[in-house]
């Protein structure tokens, strides 16, 4: 799944922040397997959301980021 926090008017997927949408889009997540690649900013986000409110195992949650 794409999403764009600044689209432009003619984007017509998700928009915002992922870590806004994923619920939404992605059902029975304590299930999946999560690679979260990103700004900083954005991957701790998830990782905190992934693992404490989400409900995600430690062991299907991947992370890259990069500055």
């Amino acid at each position: 799944h794409h999403v764009l926090s600044r689209p432009r008017a003619d984007w017509t997927g998700p928009r915002g922040h992922v870590q806004d949408v994923l619920p939404s889009l992605i059902g029975d997540l304590p299930s999946r397997s999560v690679l979260v690649c990103g700004n900083p900013d954005m991957t701790g986000e998830l990782k905190r959301l992934c693992l404490e409110a989400w409900g995600i195992p430690k062991d299907q949650f991947h992370m890259e980021g990069y500055v």
